[in-house]
C-alpha cells in the first residue's frame, strides 16, 4: 500500500491580489481527502479571490461536476474510490476547457504524468509543497490558460459567423443560403412537405441613396432585415439576396400562409417611419412568393419563380405581394 509523503508545513500568508493585477480570480473545485490540506488550500486560494468548492473524495467531486461550472479542478491522485483520473474524465466531459491540476506525491507521479499525455491535464503539483507560491503561479497559468483558450473558441465563432453572414444586415449571405436552402429543399422533398420562398425588395430604394446617401441606405436595410426577424419564426430563414433583395426560406409551409407573411412584412415596413439624416422615411416593400413543386430539382428553380412573381408586382408599381401560379 502506497503511504502518503510527509506534508511539509506551508507558508499560509495570504498574497493579495493586488500583487498579481493580472490574475483574474476564478471557479475553482478541490477534491482532496486530507482533510488539512483540503483547508489549508480552500483557505489560501479564497484569501486570493477565487471561488472555492471543496470535495471530500473523487466522488464527491465528480457528483460536483455534474452540476456546477469550474474554471480549474485541483485534484489529489490517489484517493479510495474515484481517483483523479476519474475526476479528470468527469471535469472533461462537463466543460472540455476547463484545467485539471493534480497533486501528487513521487510515488504516484507516473499517474499524473500518464494523466498529461493522454488526458489534456494541465500541470501536476508535487507533494509535499515547497511553498504556496508554486501553488498560486500554476493556478494563476491555468486560468490564463484557459482564457486564451476560450477566447481562441470566441474568434472562432466569430470567423465563421463572418463567413455565412452579411455584415451589413447580420442576415445569412447569399452562398450560406443555397447551402442551407438546398439541404432544407431535399429535405421537404423526402417528406413531401411544403416549403415555400418569398423574396422582397425594397421600393424606391435607389432614390434614398442618391437622396440621402449610402449610410441612409445602409441603415434602412439593416431595419429592413430587423422587422423580417421580429415576423419570422426560429426556423424561418432570412438572407441578403442581393443589394436591396432579401430572401426568406419558410420550412413547412404553403404558398398561402407565405403569402400572409409576407404581407405582414410589408405591412410592418409601411407602417414604420425609419430614421434618416434628421428625420424620417416611409418606405414601402415588393414581394413574390412561390412554393415548392414536386418538379422541383434545385433551389434555384424555386428562387425563379419567386423572383418572377416579384418582377409582376414591381412591374405594376410595387408595395404589393404576388404569389407565383401553380401552372405559370
Amino acid at each position: 500500500m502506497l503511504r502518503r509523503p510527509h506534508l511539509a508545513p506551508l507558508r499560509e500568508k495570504p498574497l493579495p491580489m493586488a500583487k498579481f493585477p493580472h490574475m483574474t480570480p476564478g471557479r475553482l473545485l478541490i477534491a482532496e481527502d486530507d482533510e488539512s490540506l483540503r483547508a489549508l488550500l480552500v483557505r489560501y486560494f479564497t484569501s486570493l479571490g477565487h471561488g472555492v468548492e471543496a470535495c471530500v473524495d473523487g466522488a464527491a467531486a465528480v457528483g460536483r461536476l455534474a452540476t456546477g461550472q469550474y474554471d480549474v479542478v485541483i485534484t489529489d491522485v490517489l484517493m479510495p474510490g474515484t481517483n483523479g483520473l476519474d475526476v479528470m474524465r468527469a471535469a472533461k466531459a462537463a466543460d472540455r476547457l476547463v484545467e485539471v491540476v493534480f497533486l501528487t506525491g513521487v510515488p504516484d507521479l507516473t499517474t499524473a504524468i500518464k494523466a498529461l499525455r493522454e488526458g489534456d491535464a494541465f500541470d501536476y503539483i508535487l507533494k509535499p509543497f515547497p511553498n504556496v507560491e508554486i501553488l498560486r503561479a500554476t493556478i494563476e497559468r491555468a486560468l490564463e490558460r484557459r482564457a486564451l483558450r476560450k477566447e481562441n473558441e470566441r474568434l472562432g465563432r466569430e470567423l465563421e459567423r463572418s463567413r455565412s453572414t452579411d455584415p451589413m444586415t447580420g442576415a445569412l449571405n447569399r452562398r450560406t443560403f443555397f447551402d442551407l436552402g438546398e439541404r432544407e429543399l431535399a429535405r421537404a422533398t423526402r417528406h413531401h412537405e411544403a416549403l415555400s420562398i418569398i423574396m422582397f425588395d425594397l421600393d424606391q430604394f435607389a432614390n434614398l441613396n442618391d437622396s440621402y446617401g449610402s449610410a441612409a441606405g445602409d441603415n434602412v436595410l439593416l431595419q429592413f432585415a430587423q422587422i423580417c426577424r421580429e415576423l419570422l419564426r426560429t426556423e424561418d430563414v432570412l438572407a441578403r439576396y442581393w443589394a436591396d433583395k432579401f430572401v426568406c426560406l419558410l420550412p413547412v409551409t404553403d404558398i398561402r400562409s407565405a403569402e400572409t407573411v409576407a404581407e405582414r412584412v410589408c405591412a410592418r415596413v409601411a407602417s414604420t417611419p425609419l430614421p434618416v439624416g434628421d428625420g424620417t422615411v416611409t418606405l414601402h416593400a415588393s414581394a413574390g412568393v412561390a412554393s415548392r413543386e414536386d418538379s422541383d430539382r434545385s433551389l434555384d428553380t424555386l428562387l425563379r419563380r419567386a423572383e418572377r412573381a416579384l418582377r409582376r408586382v414591381k412591374d405594376h408599381g410595387g408595395n404589393s405581394v404576388q404569389t407565383e401560379p401553380k401552372d405559370y
